[in-house]
């Protein structure tokens, strides 16, 4: 796959360095990307395409030689997310990218330094979380809508049910971390379980599931 979660602790401790980090989507020795720790104090995404660098992103961390700094890459897709220390530094989206037919390797790099590399591991696509808000009082007209947030999450997959029966399934497009939804539903008693996938489409959230709330409505005419 070449959708993953990255992440290595690196501890440069040569007093004279020029950076090192963790390389993924590897293709080829002229062909892969590049996230590590430079001299300047700053952790940087670089790319190696063709035999050209080209920096793409960088974040001020304020690191100093001897101190372990634990480096990730959330690639997922064409969004390629950079944290150090579990904060997120930056998100890079690259214009260009298409998904190889053989995925690219991942591993470390260093130049002119001395560094410990501890704890290099890589999983699966972090999911997005996800919330959803359903009303506290009884709904007596239709439509209703249900509303949440999915910070970094494309869409979420709503499903209303009814005891054991799925009722509504709907799919929500996420903007600005928000998502809602309008829909009709008959009388009766419903929770709601929402699931939100990643930007890129490789993580998935964990379901979360509201309290239930009470659709009324009056008889129809005869």
């Amino acid at each position: 796959k070449d959708s993953y979660h990255i992440s290595a602790e690196v501890n440069i401790t040569s007093a004279s360095h020029t950076c090192a980090g963790i390389v993924f989507r590897y293709m080829a020795e002229d062909s892969y990307w590049y996230f590590r720790l430079e001299g300047n104090g700053n952790a940087a995404l670089w790319e190696n395409d063709s035999g050209s660098w080209a920096s793409r992103a960088s974040a001020e961390i304020g690191w100093t030689a001897g101190e372990a700094v634990e480096l990730a890459v959330e690639a997922d897709g064409p969004y390629i997310t950079c944290l150090a220390d579990g904060e997120k530094l930056f998100t890079y989206v690259d214009g260009g990218y298409e998904v190889p037919e053989v995925p690219g390797q991942t591993g470390v790099r260093l130049v002119k330094c001395t560094v410990q590399y501890d704890d290099l591991a890589v999983s699966t696509v972090s999911g997005p979380v996800v919330t959803v808000a359903v009303p506290q009082e009884t709904v007596t007209a239709m439509p209703m809508t249900i509303t949440g947030t999915a910070e970094g999450a494309s869409s979420v997959t709503v499903t209303v049910r009814s005891g054991e029966e799925t009722v509504r399934t709907i799919t929500a497009p996420v903007a600005d971390g928000a998502w809602s939804c309008a829909t009709y539903l008959p009388s009766g008693t419903y929770p709601v379980q929402v699931t939100g996938v990643s930007a890129g489409g490789h993580g998935l959230s964990q379901p979360v599931v509201s309290q239930a709330f009470t659709v009324e409505l009056a008889p129809a005419p005869l």
